[in-house]
């Protein structure tokens, strides 16, 4: 499966790469190996959801901001904003040299932290 290579490089299963050569590979330990095997496989499934998720919304978040004509360094920083909170999205305004939006960044984030406290609280209440 070469759409999995990289998932393969950073980890590396010896039972799949014995299969691949129609190689019977004998493990002491089968059940140990089998849990790890399972582990590698559960870890590339949950990897590969969480890129296909993040796409998804990149794509269109992109999409959104092309129609109506939003500068992209505003929209990466108000999602990191929405994401990471203020000191994320600051810092990545200030290390792409958007000195213009750290200010926009940390009132973005905090305000969600505002939000977000509220909304917490209300739901605390309702469900109790």
């Amino acid at each position: 499966m070469p759409s999995l290579a990289f998932l393969r490089r950073w980890l590396p299963s010896p039972i799949i790469e014995a299969a691949e050569r129609d190689i019977d590979l004998e493990v002491e330990h089968k059940e140990e190996t089998v849990n790890l095997n399972l582990l590698h496989i559960s870890l590339s499934l949950l990897h590969s959801l969480t890129i296909c998720a993040v796409s998804y919304l990149l794509a269109g978040w992109l999409g959104v901001s092309r129609f109506f004509k939003l500068d992209l360094a505003e929209v990466i920083i108000a999602s990191n904003a929405c994401a990471g909170g203020p000191t994320t999205a600051a810092a990545l305004a200030a290390s792409k040299g958007w000195r213009s939006l750290v200010t926009p960044a940390v009132m973005c984030g905090v305000f969600g932290y505002v939000v977000a406290n509220f909304v917490g609280v209300f739901l605390g209440g309702w469900l109790a």
